[in-house]
């Protein structure tokens, strides 16, 4: 890296949301050589803080300090440390990190700061679920204007298949008890001889229609979706990033993977698709693929 003054270096960090509600903090170790001396960094100091909604009797929102710990270099696993803390609410959070060695005193060393992570909980609670949904969306404002917050993905919810069965089977006690009770009120379908037939009946349709509903719902699953219909459908986001540091290189790469595998989204990214371009030649993708754009995530 290029030599520098320690207390301008801006530490490179990212929050990992993979398991929310936890957050886990993750940077690399900063390098041993800065301009004024040789020296090593022993530590880093981690803290965590939280925005709420403001109480009843104040305009602004609050900002709380949950959290500080000293975090060792010695505990990096491949030249990488982490911090991993759980959230307890619907709020937003953001980490702060700095540098810790004796040449720079108490305040000296820069503080570098997160994006702000906004965690929120489904409302209500979901017929197929007991416990509310948490999802998390980046608070990407402070990183400028040209930032298009059009995007909020939330994992697809699938039903399993026992409880579509369980859904069949009340529908078919419904049914039954429904028409066995028209069958009783009813003094034309009570009286004559056509007493068994019309029990049949009832209970032909009682049967059937949840069957009906449970082969409709399993013939659905099998049927593969059109991959031209729905990259129709798909909003095409570009990322554009600065390739200074190879995790930070790294980290987009999986963020674009993720966009397209589990968001519904068609993120173009030059390192993933100009290497499969019919041409491989940057301009002409430029020119092609970014065409159809309608966002763009910096």
């Amino acid at each position: 890296p290029t030599e520098t003054e320690l207390k301008n270096w801006e530490l490179f960090m990212y929050v990992d949301i993979s398991e929310i509600p936890k957050l886990t903090l993750r940077w690399p170790l900063a390098p041993s050589l800065f301009k004024e001396e040789p020296f090593n960094i022993t530590a880093y100091n981690v803290s965590i803080y939280r925005r709420g909604p403001p109480p009843d009797d104040e305009e602004e929102e609050e900002e709380e300090l949950l959290n500080t710990a000293i975090v060792s270099a010695w505990d990096a696993v491949g030249g990488e440390l982490s911090y991993t803390f759980l959230t307890d609410g619907s709020e937003t959070y953001w980490f702060t990190l700095r540098m810790i060695h004796e040449a720079c005193g108490l305040q000296d060393c820069n503080v570098s700061k997160s994006h702000k992570i906004i965690i929120s909980r489904m409302p209500y609670t979901p017929l197929w679920s007991s416990c509310p949904f948490p999802t998390a969306n980046l608070d990407l404002s402070a990183l400028g204007p040209m930032v298009l917050l059009d995007i909020h993905p939330s994992p697809p919810i699938y039903c399993p298949f026992y409880k579509v069965l369980y859904f069949c089977w009340d529908v078919t006690t419904q049914s039954f008890i429904f028409m066995w009770r028209m069958y009783q009120l009813s003094p034309v379908l009570s009286a004559g001889g056509n007493n068994r037939r019309t029990l049949i009946a009832i209970v032909c349709c009682s049967v059937l229609i949840p069957v009906f509903l449970c082969a409709f719902h399993v013939w659905r699953k099998r049927i593969p979706p059109d991959p031209q219909s729905q990259a129709k459908s798909l909003p095409v986001v570009f990322i554009n990033y600065v390739p200074s540091h190879d995790a930070h290189v790294a980290f987009m790469v999986e963020l674009t993977k993720y966009l397209r595998s589990h968001c519904a989204v068609d993120a173009l990214m030059d390192r993933l698709d100009i290497p499969h371009f019919k041409s491989n030649v940057s301009i002409h993708w430029c020119n092609t693929d970014l065409t159809s754009l309608t966002s763009i995530v910096m």
